[in-house]
């Protein structure tokens, strides 16, 4: 959830930590592990796939 609030739609880590009523260094720390799991940079020089990837992942868990 942390990742799709500060990659996908824009958040900072504040405002993520506000919002989901975390530590800001537990957001940090989530972001940067969910980041790390997608891969360092998944697939370079293609705007929007990261957003593409996480919109995909946030529909399947809701489904």
């Amino acid at each position: 959830m942390v990742l799709t609030l500060v990659g996908a739609l824009g958040f900072s880590c504040e405002e993520a930590a506000q919002v989901t009523h975390l530590l800001i260094g537990t957001v940090k720390s989530r972001v940067c592990r969910a980041r790390a799991n997608l891969g360092e940079n998944p697939l370079p020089n293609h705007e929007g796939t990261t957003l593409a990837i996480l919109a995909h992942s946030v529909s399947f868990a809701a489904e």
